[in-house]
């Protein structure tokens, strides 16, 4: 990992149990140049914030002699919105046309 990171946005949230499907990238922010390495051990995305936004996040134990820095699931959510292109409309935007309609919940039919 790059110093003057944490693992954040999709890959934080999978953590928490906020995405039931599997994250296929780690992906990390941090207040250097962004990059993206793939390696054996699986793909990794870095994202550049704003040295004032970098916060909120905590060190966890991932194994025995291994540790990490992860965002708090709050931090990952504002990460998400803050660096999504579109921000948080295009967040909404996804996850409504992600959505089916509920049945028994169309628009009832006009009498005329």
């Amino acid at each position: 990992m790059l110093p003057a990171s944490y693992i954040s946005l999709q890959s934080a949230l999978a953590y928490y149990g906020m995405i039931p499907e599997h994250v296929p990238v780690t992906t990390s922010v941090t207040t250097s140049r962004p990059a993206h390495w793939e390696t054996p051990l699986g793909i990794f995305d870095f994202r550049h914030i704003q040295v004032d936004f970098f916060d909120g996040y905590r060190l966890i134990d991932l194994s025995e002699k291994q540790q990490a820095f992860i965002a708090r699931l709050e931090k990952a959510l504002l990460d998400l919105v803050y660096l999504e292109p579109g921000g948080i409309h295009s967040i909404i935007s996804r996850a409504e046309a992600e959505q089916p309609e509920p049945a028994g919940l169309a628009a009832p039919k006009s009498p005329c």
